[in-house]
Order: structure tokens, then C-alpha cells, then sequence
């Protein structure tokens, strides 16, 4: 079987999941190069046909591929905590590059689907009501992106609808008063 690390994917005979599996999801993330480290692409210098820019391209690929990657294994098991900071941690690196990602059509539905779970999952873990409400404004951010890009799936409707936050099964309070502040109409928005 294979798992992304970094760049690459490494090849591992794996019949579940192994204990280490968070730490090797979190070495494989700090194994691909931040956007301030590298500095923004040069593509006067670097055109389509040049190595660096297949290099530069693949590597900002890889970050939507293991934050779905890690988003996926923390849903498999919600009492993995570690597991959880690898998947708050790589939406976050994922996050800080995404007009970009935007820009050369890397960000998919799913990418969001899977950020709003992440980040629904890691508000049920706080207890600060301060980091609740800004983990929950995420779910609820990347949850209505992905029903934007992609309206035929409702799977997230009826918790953006009724304002639940599923992994805590309690209101989102703060959601009426953002809908207002941002103009939105839930009828038109998520029918």
C-alpha cells in the first residue's frame, strides 16, 4: 500500500492503520516546503515547460491530497487526538495557500467537505467558547464553499440549514447573526 509523504508516497505493508501512523502523517506534512519558505512562483522565469515549474505545481497538489488524507484517517477514529492536530494542522497549510490553489484549479469540493469535518470534529474537542465559535466559523466557511462548488451534493445541507454543528449535536450560535452580517439567504442558498 502506499501513503503520502512529502513530495513522494512511500510504499508500507499495512494491514490497518499502524500507532505511528499520525507521526508519519505529520512528517510526511513538514516534508513539503511552506509557500513562505519557497516565496511566490516566478512564472516568467519558470514557463510551463520547465522542471521547476512541474516540481512547484506537484508539490502545492500534495497538500490537498494529505489534508484529505488526514481528514479521512481522523473520522476513522474521533478519540485519536494526535491524529486530529495532524488534520487541523495540514487544512491549515492547505488554508494558507488557497487562492492559489484557487487560481490553478487545485481546490476541489471534497477538499472543503473534508475541512469542515475536520475542523466540526476538532471544535467537540474544546472547551474555550472563544475557539469553539472560530472552529465552528470554519466548518461552517468550508462547508458552504463546498455546496458552492459542487450543488447537487446535500450532505452538509441539513447542519447549515438547522445550524447544528454535528460532532457537538448543538446550535451554532453565532451562524444567524454571521448570515446576516453576510447577506445570506439560507432558503435560496441551500435549497
Amino acid at each position: 500500500e502506499t501513503q503520502p509523504f512529502g513530495l513522494c508516497d512511500r510504499i508500507m505493508r499495512v494491514t490497518k492503520k499502524p500507532k505511528s501512523f499520525a507521526k508519519f502523517l505529520s512528517a510526511g506534512l513538514r516534508a513539503i516546503p511552506t509557500m513562505e519558505d519557497l516565496g511566490p512562483f516566478q512564472p516568467l522565469k519558470y514557463t510551463e515547460d520547465t522542471w521547476e515549474n512541474v516540481v512547484y505545481q506537484d508539490m502545492w497538489k500534495r497538500l490537498p491530497f494529505i489534508a484529505s488524507h488526514a481528514s479521512f484517517w481522523s473520522n476513522q477514529d474521533l478519540s485519536d487526538e494526535h491524529m486530529q492536530r495532524v488534520a487541523v494542522s495540514a487544512v491549515d497549510r492547505l488554508m494558507r495557500i488557497e487562492p492559489y490553489l484557487i487560481e490553478h484549479g487545485m481546490m476541489r469540493a471534497n477538499d472543503y467537505r473534508g475541512a469542515g469535518i475536520v475542523f466540526g470534529q476538532y471544535s467537540s474537542k474544546l472547551n474555550d467558547p472563544v475557539f469553539v465559535t472560530e472552529a465552528e466559523k470554519r466548518m461552517v466557511r468550508y462547508w458552504r464553499e463546498q455546496k458552492r462548488l459542487d450543488r447537487d451534493n446535500t450532505e452538509m445541507v441539513p447542519f447549515l440549514r438547522d445550524r447544528v454543528n454535528p460532532y457537538r449535536g448543538q446550535p451554532i450560535d453565532f451562524l444567524a447573526e454571521l448570515d446576516t452580517l453576510e447577506g445570506i439567504d439560507l432558503s435560496a442558498d441551500f435549497s
